[in-house]
């Protein structure tokens, strides 16, 4: 019971800066697809949170995450986000670089614009 209690608590703590990361996503990257791919896939799998940013980041970044694997231990499957057929390429990691520089000026513009609208 305690073990659940702290998991709920933890989620609930989380749930608003989540929800602001994932709109964050979405605003600097492609908008439509982002928002496209939180709404078709950002409730499958056990990954809840989690399942949610990465639809949205990999809508947000037009690539897709998971598809067959081939490890050591043989071939698996990882649960498909993101915008599906579109796989990484060596440019994917200059836009990925772009697209959080991009979130973090956002971020820094909003805080600057709060400061100055409260010290007016």
């Amino acid at each position: 019971v305690r073990n659940q209690f702290i998991v709920r608590g933890y989620a609930v703590l989380i749930w608003l800066p989540h929800k602001i990361l994932v709109l964050t996503y979405a605003f600097v990257g492609d908008f439509e697809t982002a928002l496209r791919c939180w709404r078709s896939q950002g409730q499958q799998s056990g990954l809840r949170l989690w399942s949610e940013l990465l639809s949205t980041s990999g809508g947000a970044l037009n690539i897709q995450y998971g598809g067959e694997t081939s490890g050591g231990s043989g071939s698996g499957y990882k649960p498909l986000f993101g915008a599906l057929g579109q796989m990484m390429t060596k440019e994917t990691i200059t836009r990925a670089i772009a697209f959080f520089i991009r979130s973090l000026l956002l971020w820094i513009l909003v805080f600057f614009l709060v400061d100055v609208l409260l010290t007016g």
